[in-house]
Parts: C-alpha cells; sequence; structure tokens
C-alpha cells in the first residue's frame, strides 16, 4: 500500500513523502506514523460506512412463503420417503436374509 511499484526501495521515501502531503497523502500512511521529528502526526478521521442499501424485496419473499402450502410440502416428503424406502428394499431383493441381518 504504501510502497508503490518501487517496492522495498522506495518505502521511507514514499512514507515520508505521503506524511508531507497532509491530507491529501495516503491515509495508511498517516495511520501507521505517530510522530515524526518528535512533533505527534494527527491521526485521520477513519472512513465513512457506506450507507445501506434500501430494502425492497422482502415484500416479494413474504408473497412466496406466504404460497407455500403445508400440505404439499408433507406429500413431497412422504412421496420421497416412499420411494427412498422401495429403493432400498429393491436393492435387497434376492439376497439372502442372513446376509441381511448383519447390517441389522
Amino acid at each position: 500500500h504504501v510502497h508503490g511499484k518501487e517496492k522495498a526501495a522506495a518505502f521511507v521515501s514514499n512514507l515520508y513523502k505521503h506524511l508531507d502531503a497532509g491530507e491529501s497523502g495516503d491515509i495508511v500512511s498517516r495511520s501507521i506514523v505517530c510522530c515524526r521529528d518528535g512533533k505527534p502526526v494527527a491521526m485521520p478521521p477513519p472512513p465513512q460506512p457506506t450507507p445501506p442499501k434500501p430494502k425492497t424485496a422482502p415484500a416479494a419473499a413474504k408473497q412466496e412463503a406466504a404460497k407455500a402450502s403445508p400440505l404439499k410440502a408433507a406429500g413431497i416428503g412422504a412421496l420421497v420417503l416412499v420411494l427412498g424406502v422401495s429403493g432400498l428394499l429393491g436393492l435387497g431383493e434376492g439376497v439372502k436374509t442372513s446376509l441381511l441381518t448383519t447390517f441389522l
């Protein structure tokens, strides 16, 4: 942030340049240094937060949530359960009972 494209070779010179620029200098450089030549360096004010965006989407989400039917959800859940159990029974078809008892 402070050194720029010159990398480490120009770190100190860039740091002093930003401090000499005052308020127009880099905020990171001014936040790092607390005093220079025995004189305190004023800390810059923190950046202002971004204002929140207005909420417009929750109204549409509430309408979609209201349309969901508990009866439909329960029916779909029951159907999935029946298909899952039927699939497991189908996998066990043709296997001797003595082999299945090891999993119980």
